[in-house]
């Protein structure tokens, strides 16, 4: 939301105001093709996988489930997530590991 919000108050183009960037808001902006928001979404799932790396590193899990207010847009999220998660050096991991969004919100 923050990065969002700085990016339109450097002038970048936004189908967004400063005034609504809610996780919801910014996840529903990037299907519909706003670029700044599928950038902070990538942002975000980058750093969210990069922690997430460690503990898969640690646990060697075969599931991982997401859960929290981040998650309300699973059509989002996931795919980004899945693509960051493919993008780094995990392989022996990420070919059997399951991520999901979690319904215990």
């Amino acid at each position: 939301e923050q990065r969002l919000q700085h990016l339109l108050g450097q002038g970048y183009p936004s189908k967004l105001s400063i005034d609504s960037c809610s996780i919801s808001a910014i996840c529903k902006s990037a299907n519909r093709g706003d670029d700044i928001a599928r950038e902070v979404i990538e942002q975000a799932a980058l750093k969210l996988v990069k922690a997430l790396s460690i503990a898969i590193n640690l646990f060697k899990p075969q599931k991982v489930e997401i859960a929290g207010e981040n998650t309300e847009e699973e059509k989002t999220l996931l795919p980004a997530i899945q693509r960051c998660i493919n993008a780094q050096e995990l392989k022996e991991f990420r070919h059997n590991l399951q991520i999901e969004i979690s319904s215990l919100n």
